[in-house]
C-alpha cells in the first residue's frame, strides 16, 4: 500500500517541475517587457522634470539682442516674381537628374561644427525685425554671407564615400514630455522639426542645442483630407491669396529662432499632417521657396517621391529670386505603427541610401515605440557601413538617380553579421 501511494506523489512532483520549467521563458519575456516599459516611463518622468527645471531658469538666448533689434526700422520684403517656368518644367520631367547645388560661402576656418557639438544660440547678425509681427524676429543672411542653415547646422562627419541616412523627427513641442525624452535619448545627428503651435519652446530648444540636434521649423500647410485634417488657423492654404499665405508664413518664421530650415511636416495627432495639397500647388510654393532661399534657409518636402524639389531646378534666371535648397524625404518611417513595421521601413531607408548615396526618412511623432526602434537601429549603422548624418548635410548632397544607382548589396538581416 505504501509503495503504491508513493508513486502518484512522485509523478505529481515531476509534472509540477516540468510545468514550472516550461513557463520560465514566457515569464522571463514578460518581465523583460515590463523592465523596458519601466525604463521608458522613467525616461519620460526625468525628461518632464528636466523641462520644468530648465523652463524656470533665466533663458540664455538672444532675447536682449532681439529687443534691441526690434527697435530698428523694419526691412521691406522683396517682391516675388509672378512666375518661375523652371517649376513647371521640373513638374513635367520629375525624373531629371538633379544638379549639384552651388556651394554657399564657407564658414570661417575652425567654425565648422563637429558631430555632437552644441548648436550655437540665435545670433543677432542672423536676425531682423518683422514688419508684420510685433517684436517678432525673422532669420536673414548675415552681412558677411553666413546663412542660418550653415551656422545652426549640426556637426556631420566628413564625406568618405559611405552611404548616408538622415532622419527628420516632426511633431516636436506638442507633447513636451515625449519631445524632451526624444531629444535626450536620440543620437545628435537626428534632426528635429518643431511645431509653431508648441506652447513652450524655450526649454526644448535649449535642450536640443545643448545635445547637438539641429532644428527645423514645421510649417502648417494644407494637407490631404482638409478640412477634416486640420493644420490649424495659421495654415497656408491653396485657396488663400499669396498675400495671406505670405503673412502666415512670416508669422510662423517668427515663432522661434535658431533653425536651419523649414518643412511641411507638422505632425498632428497621428503624425500624418504633411501639407500635401499645398506642396503640390506650384504657384503657392514658389513664393515660399523664394522667401526661404532669400533668408538662408533649407526646405524639406515631407511628401515621399514628390514630383519636384528645388534641387531638381536649374539655376535661377536673371532677376528671379534664388530658391531655397530643398530635398524631399524618401519614405515615412512610422507610416505604419508597430516595431516590426518601423524596423522594416528603416531597412528600406538603408537600401535607398546604398542606391542613391543618401536618403532621408521622416518620423511623424516622437512616439516611444518609434524612438526605441530608431535608437537600436542607429547603434548598428557603423557595422553595416552606413553613416547617420543630419538632414542639413544630406539636403545639400547631389542625389544619384536610381537608374544609375550603385549596386551595393542591401544590409544584412537583423541578427546576422
Amino acid at each position: 500500500m505504501l509503495g503504491n501511494t508513493a508513486k502518484p506523489r512522485k509523478s505529481a512532483e515531476a509534472s509540477t517541475a516540468k510545468s514550472n520549467t516550461a513557463t520560465r521563458p514566457a515569464s522571463a519575456l514578460r518581465w523583460g517587457w515590463r523592465l523596458l516599459a519601466l525604463l521608458w516611463a522613467t525616461t519620460l518622468l526625468g525628461a518632464a522634470a528636466t523641462a520644468v527645471l530648465i523652463s524656470v531658469q533665466p533663458a540664455q538666448d538672444a532675447k536682449p539682442q532681439i529687443a534691441q533689434l526690434a527697435a530698428q526700422p523694419a526691412a521691406q520684403p522683396a517682391a516675388h516674381p509672378a512666375a518661375h517656368p523652371a517649376l513647371h518644367e521640373a513638374a513635367q520631367d520629375p525624373a531629371r537628374e538633379a544638379p549639384a547645388p552651388t556651394p554657399p560661402p564657407p564658414l570661417p576656418s575652425g567654425a565648422e561644427p563637429h558631430p555632437g557639438d552644441p548648436i550655437p544660440p540665435p545670433q543677432s547678425a542672423l536676425l531682423e525685425p518683422s514688419s508684420l509681427v510685433p517684436a517678432g524676429m525673422l532669420p536673414r543672411i548675415a552681412a558677411d554671407g553666413r546663412q542660418p542653415f550653415q551656422v545652426y547646422a549640426a556637426g556631420s562627419p566628413r564625406p568618405d564615400g559611405t552611404p548616408r541616412v538622415a532622419l527628420l523627427l516632426a511633431g516636436i513641442g506638442m507633447n513636451e514630455a515625449q519631445s524632451m525624452a526624444a531629444i535626450t535619448v536620440l543620437p545628435a545627428a537626428i534632426s528635429l522639426a518643431l511645431s509653431p503651435y508648441a506652447p513652450r519652446t524655450d526649454a526644448l530648444l535649449a535642450r536640443a542645442r545643448d545635445t547637438g540636434h539641429e532644428v527645423f521649423l514645421s510649417l502648417p500647410m494644407e494637407p490631404q483630407g482638409y478640412p477634416l485634417n486640420d493644420p490649424g488657423d495659421r495654415a497656408l492654404l491653396t485657396g488663400a491669396s499669396q498675400q495671406t499665405n505670405a503673412q502666415r508664413l512670416e508669422w510662423a518664421l517668427t515663432r522661434f529662432s535658431g533653425y536651419v530650415g523649414a518643412t511641411g511636416a507638422l505632425g498632428g495627432e497621428q503624425g500624418g499632417l504633411r501639407g500635401e495639397r499645398f506642396g503640390a500647388a506650384l504657384d503657392q510654393m514658389l513664393p515660399l521657396l523664394e522667401t526661404l532661399g532669400r533668408r538662408g534657409l533649407l526646405y524639406v518636402d515631407p511628401r515621399p517621391n514628390a514630383a519636384w524639389t528645388a534641387t531638381s531646378l536649374p539655376a535661377p534666371t536673371k532677376g528671379s529670386q534664388p530658391l531655397a535648397r530643398s530635398r524631399g524625404v524618401d519614405l515615412v518611417v512610422d507610416e505604419q505603427a508597430g516595431d516590426s513595421a518601423i524596423d522594416a521601413a528603416l531597412v528600406r531607408l538603408e537600401v535607398i541610401a546604398r542606391k542613391r548615396g543618401s536618403a532621408i526618412g521622416l518620423l511623424g511623432l516622437p512616439a516611444p515605440v518609434a524612438m526605441e526602434r530608431v535608437g537600436v537601429w542607429a547603434l548598428g549603422l557603423p557595422a553595416r557601413g552606413v553613416s547617420l548624418a543630419p538632414v542639413s548635410a544630406v539636403v545639400q548632397m547631389p542625389v544619384m538617380p536610381l537608374t544609375t544607382a550603385r549596386s551595393d548589396a542591401p544590409p544584412p538581416a537583423r541578427g546576422q553579421p
